[in-house]
C-alpha cells in the first residue's frame, strides 16, 4: 500500500506571532541571484532553495512600540517593531490578521512616519490553501523636524494575496518544512512570492507583475527570514 502524501498545512496566528514578537531577534539572508523556480499552483511542490548563496543581511531585534519613546504615541499599543539601525517597520497581530502599520526612520535630526490606513493585511488567519483577499489602503508619509512636520504625502494603494501553493521548503542549512505559497500581486508592479511555514522561517521572493505566476521567474532578492530568542 503506497505511503499518503502530506495536504497543505494551516497557519495560525500563534505561528506568525513566535517570529514576530518582543524579545525575538528576525535574522534575515538575502540572495540576489536573479531568478528561481517559485513552483506551479497546488500541489504539492518542492521549493528547493538548497543551492542560493544565502549572504546576513542583518539581525534585527523586536520590541514594543511602548518600549521606543518615539514611536509609542504614534502607533498602536499592542504593535511592535523590528529595529533595523535608524528605521523600525511596524506591524500588528489580531485574531484576523498580521498586518503592517507603516515604518518608521529617527535620526538625530528628523524623524519619518509612515501609516498605512488601514494597516495593510499581510496575512489573514487562519492562512489555508485557495484562500485569498483584497485590499485598498491610504499611506501618508510626514517627516518632522524638531518635533515640526515639515513635508507630507499620502498614496492610495491596492494589493491582492493568493494562497495557492503548498508544499517542502528545502533549505541550505538542511532545514525542510512545509509551507504555503503566499503571491501577492500590488502595489504597482510588485508582485512577491513568499513561503511560510508553522517552524519560524519565511523565504520573501520580490518580483514584477510581468513575470508568471509559475515556474521562474525574474526577483530582485530573495530573503529568508528566521527567528530566535533575544538575549538580554
Amino acid at each position: 500500500m503506497g505511503g499518503c502524501k502530506p495536504g497543505p498545512i494551516t497557519i495560525s496566528r500563534g505561528h506568525i506571532e513566535a517570529i514576530f514578537s518582543a524579545g525575538t531577534v528576525v535574522r534575515v539572508l538575502e540572495d540576489t541571484s536573479g531568478s528561481i523556480n517559485v513552483g506551479r499552483t497546488g500541489g504539492p511542490n518542492v521549493y528547493d532553495f538548497r543551492n542560493f548563496a544565502f549572504l546576513l543581511a542583518g539581525e534585527d531585534s523586536v520590541f514594543s512600540v511602548t518600549d521606543i519613546p518615539q514611536l509609542a504615541p504614534r502607533y498602536p499599543s499592542h504593535a511592535v517593531a523590528l529595529r533595523e539601525g535608524r528605521d523600525y517597520p511596524v506591524f500588528t497581530f489580531s485574531n484576523q490578521a498580521f498586518a503592517s502599520e507603516g515604518r518608521a526612520r529617527i535620526t538625530s535630526t528628523a524623524e519619518w512616519y509612515q501609516h498605512k490606513i488601514p494597516a495593510v493585511d499581510y496575512l489573514r488567519f487562519p492562512v489555508r490553501i485557495n484562500s485569498q483577499f483584497s485590499m485598498t489602503n491610504i499611506v501618508v508619509d510626514t517627516t518632522y523636524a524638531g518635533g515640526t512636520p515639515t513635508t507630507t504625502s499620502s498614496d492610495t494603494i491596492s494589493t491582492t494575496a493568493y494562497v495557492d501553493a503548498y508544499g517542502k521548503l528545502l533549505l541550505p542549512d538542511g532545514l525542510t518544512l512545509e509551507a504555503l505559497r503566499l503571491r501577492t500581486v500590488g502595489p504597482g508592479d510588485q508582485k512577491t512570492f513568499q513561503f511560510w511555514t508553522q517552524g519560524g522561517v519565511v523565504v520573501n521572493v520580490t518580483s514584477h507583475t510581468s513575470q508568471p505566476d509559475t515556474g521562474v521567474v525574474r526577483s530582485g532578492y530573495i530573503l529568508y527570514v528566521s527567528s530566535r530568542p533575544r538575549r538580554n
